[in-house]
């Protein structure tokens, strides 16, 4: 997530007089891979996507927030995506089945830029163990146990209410 359009201290209910986006990580990463644009105006900054920044974006800006000197919203960068499920053991056999499975992500044309960029520009809050995919193809898994329930049709992923 990052914040776009007039940013400053006063968007924070914490307000800082000194709030500059250009000392994040978040926005220094997005700048050096020519994503957004960051101006300094009159007790803020204005933040804005460019051409390539408006391509990485999913979904519409949200959360809105107008105050003195803050005008802005958040979007969304993800830096991977999900690709699947893999059932990689099973531990428990019956009507309901206990499995060990692999949660497969696969990066993003952002993920994988980021991935490219040396150390300190990859510090990207959420996201950070995408980045450190073990192959090149920009492709990781974390290991997790799922339990599953049996029915005349095959079996199904239980998901907890």
């Amino acid at each position: 997530m990052i914040n776009t359009g007039l940013v400053s201290g006063y968007c924070f209910d914490s307000y800082s007089d000194n709030y500059n986006p250009t000392n994040t990580t978040d926005y220094k990463t997005l700048t050096k891979l020519g994503m957004v644009t960051i101006t300094p105006v009159a007790h803020a900054w204005q933040v804005e996507f460019t051409e390539t920044g408006k391509r990485a974006v999913q979904g519409d800006p949200y959360g809105h927030t107008q105050k003195l000197y803050c005008d802005e919203w958040q979007s969304n960068l993800p830096v991977a995506t999900f690709d699947g499920i893999e059932v990689t053991g099973i531990q428990q056999e019956g009507v309901h089945a206990k499995a060990e499975i692999a949660i497969k992500w696969k990066l993003t044309p952002l993920g994988l830029a980021i991935k490219n960029l040396p150390a300190e520009y990859q510090d990207v809050g959420v996201g950070n163990e995408f980045l450190h995919a073990p192959n090149g193809k920009g492709e990781f898994s974390q290991d997790d146990a799922a339990s599953f329930e049996k029915y005349d049709d095959g079996w199904r992923l239980k998901v907890p209410k």
